[in-house]
């Protein structure tokens, strides 16, 4: 204290930055808060406009099918730009590859399969379907297109992406007006041929064809071509852009 009995400059000095400490701590406490605030409102808007948000249900309607290749796995559903992306596992083990690869080549095991995407999509409520594939899941996809199957007229479209080209496009007989895509690859070129058997560590229905003869039974006259056997997903959009219904 100061001899007339008042504080002391020391004293007022640290009393000073005790008033300093105490307006910073609420400046940042209330900073935190503004903060919080703009990332809840953010993450309300991601939710509204799907962007990469988990959901529960659609409310476009509007659903893209991806079916992984062998050794793939299943994923939870996702929206994005209205657009709901759903992603079944498939109906075998993986064969050695991984969680899940789809088997297809006799009835049974193809209506199991089958009966796997459409609980997807029936799960979501999902009243337009673009189906996409790749590789072994591609193999099904064209599978699905060439057996007449529509998905209780909610197919809109198909994109076969570098698929196992088996034969199951043998007698390919789609349901009538169904766009479809086929992406092929250099790397699967390379690895076919017609009459060729099934490699040991790939699922086939019979053997495996020749690019030119698998996009002929598909009735694809104009493939899209890419170097490597690795998923195009990218390039889904601008294909199926147009295949929505008003």
């Amino acid at each position: 204290m100061d001899r007339d009995g008042g504080p002391s400059n020391g004293e007022r000095y640290r009393e000073n930055r005790m008033r300093t400490w105490r307006s910073t701590l609420v400046l940042l406490f209330l900073g935190l808060v503004a903060v919080a605030a703009v990332a809840g409102a953010s993450l309300a808007a991601g939710a509204l406009d799907g962007i990469g948000t988990d959901i529960r249900g659609d409310a476009t309607g509007r659903c893209v099918v991806s079916l992984h290749g062998k050794g793939g796995d299943g994923r939870g559903p996702r929206a994005l730009s209205g657009i709901t992306h759903l992603a079944p596992a498939g109906n075998g083990d993986g064969d050695g590859w991984g969680p899940h690869h789809w088997e297809y080549a006799d009835p049974t095991a193809y209506s199991a399969a089958l009966k796997k995407v459409t609980e997807a999509i029936d799960d979501k409520s999902c009243g337009q379907v673009v189906l996409t594939g790749f590789s072994n899941g591609g193999a099904m996809a064209a599978k699905i297109y060439c057996s007449g199957e529509s998905l209780g007229g909610r197919m809109v479209g198909v994109i076969i992406d570098d698929p196992v080209p088996d034969r199951t496009v043998d007698d390919c007989a789609p349901f009538g007006g169904i766009p479809v895509r086929l992406i092929q690859s250099e790397d699967m070129a390379a690895r076919t041929g017609d009459g060729i058997p099934c490699p040991d560590d790939w699922t086939c229905q019979g053997d495996v064809v020749a690019p030119g003869a698998y996009r002929d039974r598909l009735g694809v006259v104009d493939p899209l071509s890419t170097r490597s056997h690795t998923q195009s997903d990218s390039r889904y959009r601008d294909l199926y852009d147009g295949w929505w219904r008003d």
